[in-house]
Order: structure tokens, then sequence, then C-alpha cells
């Protein structure tokens, strides 16, 4: 399975159009402002808001690397607090689109942006690998726990992804993915052995082994889907 897995992670590249232009560090300042007001004490964090803050302000300013690449942090605040299925999904795909951007934007010579923080002090952060940090530990699980819940992206079952988070220089976001699907179906393996114990035993060792079946296959399609992604005549064979 896990080379299987690592076969696919090479060719799971989208392609999707470059961008240029750069906002600036006003722009990356309300991003990081909007994060120091959802930490508040007794903020009240509207999952819906934030996601519309975040699609006006990407408008603004669409080809910023650093504020798009925070941007994607912000949008995983709007997953985890999202109650309703359907809107979770939308907020997993901004995500998505936002990681996208920002791979296709990526300066390998950009330093660190600047920001001050709420005392007026001056501070740096590595937008790219807050980015990467949210892909794999909240938006990814998010998009497991919908899945099995019910609430399925497509590229999970076979199908086209809705949103390919990947273009030509993924910059290790791709990789990034393919760990955390290595990552939880070693730690989703471990149920125990069959025919031992009571019937509760027995009834929790095969529900844990149809969680693993489950996840073993929603990650080959994931994948698949992804590495299929990578060609855009792929697509279109399917008359999309």
């Amino acid at each position: 399975m896990r080379l299987k897995i690592s076969a696919l992670i090479a060719a799971s590249a989208c392609f999707i159009p470059s961008a240029l232009a750069d906002c600036g560090p006003e722009h990356q300042q309300t991003l990081v402002n909007k994060l120091y007001e959802l930490q508040a004490p007794g903020a009240v964090i509207d999952a819906g808001e934030l996601h519309t803050f975040l699609q006006t302000e990407h408008a603004k300013c669409p080809d910023d690397y650093q504020g798009t690449a925070f941007s994607v942090y912000l949008a995983g605040v709007a997953v985890s607090h999202e109650k309703l299925p359907s809107k979770k999904l939308e907020h997993i795909n901004t995500a998505f689109s936002l990681l996208r951007q920002a791979s296709d934007t990526y300066d390998s010579q950009m330093k660190p942006f600047a920001y001050k923080d709420q005392t007026g002090a001056d501070k740096t952060m590595w937008a790219w690998a807050t980015a990467r940090d949210t892909l794999s530990r909240v938006i990814l699980p998010h998009m497991v726990v919908l899945a099995e819940a019910g609430t399925v992206e497509p590229s999970l079952t076979g199908g086209e992804p809705a949103v390919c988070p990947y273009g030509k220089t993924p910059r290790l976001a791709d990789e990034s993915e393919g760990n955390f699907w290595v990552k939880l179906l070693q730690t989703s393996g471990f149920f125990g052995t069959a025919g031992l114990g009571n019937t509760d035993d027995r009834a929790d060792y095969d529900r844990k082994l149809a969680i693993y079946d489950g996840r073993v296959g929603i990650a080959q399609n994931r994948l698949a889907a992804l590495a299929a992604a990578s060609s855009p005549i792929d697509w279109s064979k399917r008359g999309r």
C-alpha cells in the first residue's frame, strides 16, 4: 500500500494558470489582525463570516503569495468551527483553492513576511510552512471525518477532485498530503487480533477493521484522482 501511495504522490500536481503580482504587507497585516480578533478572549467564531472575509480579502489581492498562504490557516479555522457538513466541505474546498494559488505564486527567494503583533512588536512568519501544516493537521482530517459521516469530496470515491490543491510546483504540499495518508493508515491499522476475547471485543475488531478498509479505499481513490488531474487530457476525455 505504501509503495502505491508513494508512486502516486509524485504525480499529484495539477495544471493551473500561474499568477504574478503581490499586494504586500498591508494586506498581510489585515489577515494577521483577523487572527488576533478570532483569538481574543470571549470571541465567537462564525465560520460563515470568516469564509466570506477570506473570499473578500483574497479577491483584493489574489496574487499575494504570502497573504494567500496565511489565508489557508484562517480557512482551517473556518473548517474547524463549521457545524454544517455541506458548509464545512465548502470551506475545505476554499482552503484547497487558496493552497493551490499560493503554490503557483511561491517565490523561493522570498523571505518570511513581516507583521506587527498585538503589542506593536515586529514579527515574521513562514506562511507557506503554516499552510502546509494546516493542510495535514486540519483540512485533510476534517475531509476524512466528513466522508465517513456521509459528506464525500468526489475524489475520495474515484471522481475528479472538486478543487485540485496542487499546481505545477506544489512545493512539498503534495508530499504533505501523501504523508498524511500514510500516517492515517498506520494509525488506523492497530485493531487487535480476531478471534480473541468476548463478543464485544470481536465486534470492536470488526468495526476497526471496517474503518481501516474504508480509509485504504479513500486514500487510493484520492491519490489516483490527484494523479489523473495532473494531466488536463485525462479529464477532458470524460467529456468535461
